[in-house]
């Protein structure tokens, strides 16, 4: 879950992290270089809605796995106050 302040910021700019200017993103910077670099994207879970408490709910999107150290600087970053790590998919026993 991201702050109420960036998912309105990420819903003015169809949540596509590029297209936010720096001059409104300074607290999401380190986000927005760490999606550069690791080519991630932020999803709505309720795409549409203007409810200010549903817009917060996000996915990440990955094109490839982080490393341990990725995950925790992309956890680190002052835009998310919540965030949950889907465990990896097992075959059952």
């Amino acid at each position: 879950m991201v702050t109420a302040t960036f998912a309105q910021l990420l819903q003015r700019y169809d949540w596509d992290l590029t297209r936010i200017p720096k001059s409104d993103a300074a607290v999401a910077e380190p986000l927005i270089e760490f999606s550069r670099k690791h080519m991630i994207r932020l999803e709505p879970v309720f795409p549409g809605v203007n409810d200010p408490e549903l817009i917060r709910y996000c996915t990440v999107s990955l094109l490839k796995k982080l490393s341990a150290a990725d995950l925790r600087q992309l956890q680190s970053c002052a835009v998310f106050e919540s965030f949950y790590q889907k465990p990896a998919d097992e075959l059952p026993m």
